[in-house]
């Protein structure tokens, strides 16, 4: 990644920024207006349901010996039921499936939508069939049809509140083509509509050609985003293959990328590979043309919550199937298949109750797989006195966003938990790795396990863990929170065993306290050395002392390796190191060998902590992965900020962690936000571990 100098960081090229916008507080069953739709989930999620997952709309079915291996009872069919974000939709109900109108989701957490089958009293809602007719004359020969491609290959952390921030191909002065299919097409005119997103801090300017025509420019100011609708003349369009090519006009600073392209054109009545969605004008007939197989079915999902199946004639001629709707005295959108679609998945529900009433002092959210290696830290903290919930995040998913993967389910249950359980609970450990692609974009590993929320500060949008607990908006959390960013059932027991054996060594702890400085800081680390406590003894290195960066860093990786209590830096730094000269980095982290002395890593830099990186792995989680040493917690950042308070902070955290009292390292933490008013660095902070850990005695 490339790096350039950033106030006190090191800041790579794809970081942007634009309009800030602040995190929503949390939603609950009173405040999303849908108490009704959310009660009804509550009771879903807790009893006996299949879960159904689709991605993409289309007509679904489901066998009946699936449903059953899920757990569905189809000993009284009449009284299944199918529900969507706590609303029943209808449902055909065959000797040997259902069948349903599904449709995925948008949102920059998920595309998947959750359908739940239950079996409850009463008869269900089911989809009516009209009966056939035979038309014979007043057929549409075509219709509007939108060929419409979202573009998600490159993230960026403009700031544009919860919007995705996935694009395309970014757009140089160097011309960037696309290329752009009409099936069926059946005349050679329509529409473009192009969108684009600025990059670069400048006015753009576009230039767009289709199949070697120029259609005009788009203009726009810095980092906007926006949408252009160009009129295409007669004889353009090509069915196959066009050409669209997007060009800078404005030099080799003017930069942006392409978000989405939406070709409208009129298309003939032709399916392709057995489908086709289209519309009908009213009083018009439907003929379909091309299908290979004489089942087809037409569904009217004109009002989507409301589908109706509608039953063609079937002809056949010259060796392909035609079907035939009848006119109506409205228009339609309509589907005709051959073949269903199947759902992404259909999974036995497994009850859960977490919107009820309960109590703790520590909830531990976490990816199903991990549970079992988590549950020996809610042993170990149980047995200290303290009252523990280990709570599947899949769970939270289920009750408070119906199914859906979206970080809202965590904080509208603190919420709910916050007011109506007692014990409230006081810490909250996400186990879990996440990502700033929860959507595999990038088709990297799942990740996502536990996801963050993405926030918008002054420079860039990051991740922020504290959202989760920060009910009044003010960048500090009412909760202590810490982050196991674990990937696999292996990471989860080597983490876990981290803390418990921090806190269980035989070995004494050490009385050193490492404090690095980047030159142009030692200020601030002369300052943090006068606050250790008189037992511990301060190790400071330099980088101005040099005498040149190897030597420096060897300095660095010694003391480590002797395992300091606490290791303190300041200066610039990026995702894996610290400074462009990387006196530490996360090849290092995995190599040190301070087992039985593990530190706290305390990073006042940027980005140390920008632990969502889906191709990288941030310095804060190598630390704290590192299988022979390195950290049993580590406190760094996840975004771009100044020094000033980070300072600030970071004195009041040693003052804290100095205390007679010992606090646990979540408070000392909270206590050191308090202190401070810098809105980001209040949000992107993080506690990479347990909030419960303290200090060993000797610091």
């Amino acid at each position: 990644m490339t790096l350039r100098p950033y106030g006190a960081t090191l800041l790579p090229v794809a970081l942007v920024a634009t309009t800030l916008v602040l995190a929503a507080p949390a939603a609950t069953a009173s405040s999303v207006g849908r108490p009704a739709a959310l009660g009804r989930q509550w009771e879903i999620a807790a009893g006996r349901a299949v879960k159904i997952e689709v991605r993409k709309d289309g007509w679904y079915r489901v066998a009946r010996r699936r449903l059953e291996r899920a757990g569905a009872d189809f000993t009284a069919p009449g009284r299944l039921r199918l529900y969507e974000e706590g609303t029943e939709v209808p449902i055909l109900v065959q000797r040997g499936a259902i069948e349903f109108y599904g449709q995925g989701r948008d949102t920059a957490s998920t595309d998947t939508r959750a359908y739940w089958l239950v079996k409850r009293a009463g008869l269900g809602r089911r989809i009516g069939v009209a009966a056939a007719k035979q038309p014979r004359s007043g057929f549409a020969r075509t219709f509007h049809s939108t060929f419409d491609r979202k573009y998600r290959t490159t993230y960026s952390t403009l700031r544009n509140g919860d919007l995705q921030n996935y694009f395309g191909d970014q757009i140089y002065a160097r011309a960037t083509t696309l290329v752009l299919g009409a099936p069926g097409l059946a005349g050679r005119s329509g529409s473009l509509e192009v969108v684009v997103q600025g990059l670069s801090h400048r006015d753009h300017r576009i230039a767009v050609t289709l199949n070697g025509r120029a259609l005009g420019a788009i203009a726009f100011g810095p980092l906007a985003h926006v949408a252009r609708r160009f009129t295409l003349p007669r004889g353009l369009l090509h069915e196959r293959k066009n050409s669209l090519t997007l060009t800078s006009t404005g030099g080799d600073t003017d930069v942006s990328y392409i978000d989405a392209v939406r070709l409208t054109y009129l298309r003939t009545y032709r399916a392709e590979h057995g489908g086709l969605s289209f519309s009908l004008a009213a009083r018009a007939a439907g003929r379909v043309t091309a299908f290979t197989r004489p089942d087809v079915t037409v569904v009217d999902i004109t009002h989507p919550a409301s589908p109706r199946l509608l039953r063609p004639s079937v002809e056949r001629a010259h060796g392909a199937f035609t079907a035939l709707i009848g006119p109506a005295s409205r228009a339609r959108k309509l589907l005709a298949l051959t073949r269903s679609a199947a759902p992404l998945a259909v999974v036995r529900n497994r009850a859960s109750h977490w919107h009820e009433t309960g109590g703790a002092d520590l909830v531990i959210i976490g990816y199903r797989s991990f549970l079992p290696h988590l549950a020996r830290l809610k042993a170990y903290r149980e047995k200290q006195g303290l009252k523990v919930a280990l709570v599947d995040v899949e769970d939270l998913f289920d009750e408070f966003t119906f199914g859906a993967h979206d970080p809202q389910a965590i904080k509208a249950f603190l919420s709910g938990a916050r007011t109506q359980w007692r014990p409230a609970p006081r810490y909250v450990i996400l186990a879990g790795d996440a990502t700033s692609d929860p959507r595999n974009y990038l088709g990297q590993p799942a990740r996502d396990f536990v996801p963050t929320k993405i926030v918008d500060t002054e420079y860039m949008e990051t991740a922020s863990d504290d959202w989760f607990a920060d009910f009044d908006a003010d960048g500090v959390p009412e909760m202590a929170v810490g982050r196991l960013p674990i990937r696999t059932p292996a990471e989860a027991a080597a983490v876990v065993d981290k803390i418990i054996g921090y806190e269980q060594a035989t070995t004494a702890a050490s009385h050193e306290a490492l404090l690095v400085s980047d030159t142009g800081f030692e200020p601030a680390t002369d300052s943090l050395a006068k606050l250790l406590p008189s037992s511990t003894s301060a190790v400071t290195v330099n980088r101005r002392d040099g005498p040149t960066d190897a030597v420096v860093r060897g300095r660095i990786l010694d003391v480590l390796n002797r395992g300091p209590s606490v290791v303190n830096y300041y200066g610039h730094g990026a995702v894996d190191i610290w400074t462009g000269a990387g006196l530490l980095d996360s090849t290092d982290a995995r190599s040190l060998k301070n087992a039985g002395r593990l530190s706290l890593f305390v990073m006042m830099t940027c980005l140390n902590g920008y632990f969502i990186e889906p191709k990288t792995q941030s310095l804060a989680e190598a630390l704290l992965r590192a299988p022979h040493g390195g950290a049993f917690a580590v406190w760094a950042s996840s975004g771009l900020t100044t020094p000033g308070d980070q300072i600030r902070a970071n004195e009041e955290l040693f003052r804290q962690l100095g205390a007679t009292d010992a606090p646990r390292l979540g408070d000392a933490m909270v206590r050191a936000k308090s202190v401070i008013r810098d809105l980001d660095v209040r949000r992107t902070w993080i506690l990479f571990g347990d909030p419960l850990a303290r200090l060993r005695p000797t610091y």
